[in-house]
C-alpha cells in the first residue's frame, strides 16, 4: 500500500467552520423573527398611515359633493324665485293673463303662486 493514500495537497484543502450549535441557532432564528416581527409592525403603520390619508381624502369628497349639490339646490331655489319675480311684474303690467302666470307656475312646480290669486 502507498503511504500517500488519502493525502490532499494544502492549495486544495479549504477549512470548515464549524456549524453552529442547536441552542445557537434557536437564538438566530428568534432574532430573525424578532426583526421580522418589527419590519411587518412598521409596513403595518405605514399601510395604517395611508389608510387615514385615504379616509380624510374621502371625507372632503364626500364635503365637496355635499357643497355642490347645495349650491345646486341653492341655484333652483334662485331661478324659482326668479320665475314667481317675473309672475309678479306680468300681473302688474297685465292682470287679464292670470292664465299664463298658472302655466308658468305649474311648469316650474312653484306651489307659491296660489298666494298671489
Amino acid at each position: 500500500m502507498n503511504d500517500r493514500q488519502g493525502f490532499v495537497p494544502a492549495a486544495y484543502v479549504k477549512k470548515i467552520e464549524p456549524g453552529l450549535s442547536a441552542s445557537q441557532q434557536a437564538l438566530a432564528e428568534q432574532s430573525s423573527i424578532a426583526a421580522r416581527q418589527v419590519q411587518i409592525d412598521s409596513q403595518y403603520q405605514a399601510l395604517m398611515a395611508l389608510a387615514r390619508e385615504r379616509q380624510r381624502k374621502l371625507s372632503e369628497t364626500c364635503k365637496a359633493y355635499v357643497l355642490v349639490r347645495e349650491a345646486a339646490e341653492l341655484a333652483q331655489w334662485i331661478k324659482n324665485k326668479v320665475v314667481i319675480l317675473k309672475c309678479l311684474i306680468f300681473k302688474k303690467l297685465n292682470k287679464a293673463n292670470f292664465i299664463y302666470i298658472r302655466i308658468l307656475c305649474l311648469k316650474y312646480q312653484i306651489t307659491h303662486c296660489n298666494l298671489f290669486f
